[in-house]
């Protein structure tokens, strides 16, 4: 070994000229060789050891605060557009219900109404029948005689003191189709009372068959069926 005293403090510069320059190799994080002379050397890094590359690591820039703002926004616009098509759903489907309430209030009165112009129709027909048939010629005997039996088998069966009320002009035809039948009726005139139609009184009952209480009666039935077909046949 040589003594330091033979090392010179400086160089002579013919010596310098004949050194090669001496570079520091580059490492890696983990102390892998990346450079070393000057030259690179080539080398993978395993999938499984390579780190997600984060865009927003590093200094805080304009650029990078620009675009964060601008993720949050469309996550923020993307949340607010689920929660906006929820209540849009949830309002449309209250407006749905509304309507068909409205729906179903507005049906209802117009049956309501169909049925009393029904109503109101029957019986202003009934008015004018009853119109038309005051002013028919005087009935047969034939008629008043079906309508005194009609009357009479509404009676309960062993009735007595029969009196057959009638109108005035009815009273000689009733008594001469009863007397050729050999029936021997009570008959008795009442002028209050429309020709045509009859009213049966006996001891205990009493039988309404005059022209009004029989119209009556038919308009009952009438407008019973039509109601009744109208309830069965439901909605179109």
């Amino acid at each position: 070994m040589s003594d330091e005293s033979d090392i010179p403090a400086v160089m002579p510069a013919e010596q310098a000229r004949q050194c090669e320059a001496w570079q520091m190799p580059e490492l890696e994080p983990v102390g892998e060789l990346v450079q070393l002379g000057g030259k690179p050397k080539r080398r993978s890094i395993p999938e499984s050891h390579r780190k997600p590359v984060d865009p927003f690591a590093g200094p805080m820039t304009a650029s990078k605060a620009q675009a964060i703002q601008e993720q949050a926004y469309q996550e923020g616009l993307e949340l607010g557009r689920q929660a906006g098509m929820q209540q849009a759903e949830a309002e449309i489907n209250q407006m749905k219900a509304q309507i068909n309430h409205l729906m179903g209030q507005m049906i209802h009165p117009l049956q309501q109404q169909q049925q009393e112009l029904e109503l109101a129709l029957v019986h202003l027909s009934a008015g004018m029948a009853r119109a038309l048939i005051k002013n028919l010629p005087q009935v047969d005997e034939q008629a008043m005689l079906g309508i005194a039996r009609q009357a009479l088998a509404e009676l309960p069966e062993g009735s007595e003191n029969i009196r057959i009320m009638v109108h005035p002009n009815d009273v000689d035809l009733l008594t001469s189709a009863a007397q050729a039948q050999g029936e021997n009726w009570q008959i008795i005139a009442d002028p209050s009372l429309v020709s045509g139609g009859c009213m049966i009184r006996s001891q205990h009952s009493f039988v309404d068959f005059t022209l009004d209480t029989r119209f009556q009666l038919m308009l009952e039935d009438m407008l019973g069926q039509k109601l009744g077909a109208g309830h069965t046949e439901g909605p179109a």
